[in-house]
């Protein structure tokens, strides 16, 4: 992922082009994800350039989509998440567009499921390096092989 302030040449790489402008303001963001086992996937974000902060940005969105032939153990695909070894909060109850909107004014790190599209978005609040693992909740665990 890359992020700059969208307007100013300040974000371009120093010694390009003979830009003097160019200051590399910019951050760049790389994000990865592996299965540990037949049941948990990790996803790794981890700056690797960062000479710039968001004024307004301090969190950001991630979506774990779900394969639709995974057959679940209960309405809710996923047993757990966590961000650096700490259970975050699911976040129940109500309707899809509830449950987005108290994702969206949540102050802490937590997610939600929406069922209508087969996605589980965690909200994350920003920092240097960040691990989520989430475990699924299956009845027959898939294989890695399929």
């Amino acid at each position: 992922m890359y992020l700059d302030d969208g307007v100013s040449r300040s974000s371009a790489a120093k010694g390009i082009n003979c830009d003097e402008k160019a200051n590399d303001e910019y951050r760049a963001t790389e994000v990865s994800h592996k299965y540990l086992d037949s049941v948990t996937r990790q996803v790794t974000i981890k700056r690797v350039h960062d000479k710039y902060t968001p004024k307004y940005e301090d969190y950001f969105f991630v979506a774990i989509l779900h394969d639709p032939t995974e057959k679940k153990s209960n309405i809710v695909p996923l047993d757990g998440v966590n961000i650096d070894n700490v259970q975050i909060s699911l976040i129940s109850g109500g309707t899809t567009a509830e449950r987005n909107k108290n994702l969206k004014n949540s102050s802490v790190n937590s997610w939600y499921y929406d069922e209508d599209i087969d996605i589980s978005f965690i909200k994350v609040f920003d920092k240097d390096s960040i691990i989520i693992t989430v475990k699924y909740n299956l009845i027959s665990p898939k294989s890695l092989t399929d």
